[in-house]
């Protein structure tokens, strides 16, 4: 059996890390450490979401009730809202 692969979304992380697949929402949710960036996408429709942090952000996971609990370089966050502030529509997510 052979598969073929393709990029269906090029962040270009200075250092991506913490992959969350979030069932319930169908996005994927992982974060770029010394780039400062919480990432959303959203395989489904391509929509790609980035939220900027203050600081180095090291691991993220839903949190109930909405937003994000991310592990920054002071702490732990208990919530961090995803604003639009950065959207690319990457289009539908093609697997082969």
């Amino acid at each position: 059996m052979s598969a073929e692969f393709s990029l269906i979304l090029d962040v270009q992380c200075a250092l991506g890390e913490s992959p969350v697949w979030w069932k319930e929402a169908g996005v994927l949710v992982f974060v770029d450490i010394v780039g400062r960036r919480l990432h959303r996408f959203e395989p489904r429709s391509g929509r790609h979401e980035i939220a900027a942090v203050e600081e180095d952000i090291g691991c993220v996971a839903p949190a109930q009730g909405g937003g994000y609990v991310a592990g920054l370089r002071s702490g732990i966050r208990s919530s961090i809202p995803m604003h639009e502030q950065s959207v690319q529509d990457v289009g539908v997510a093609r697997f082969r």
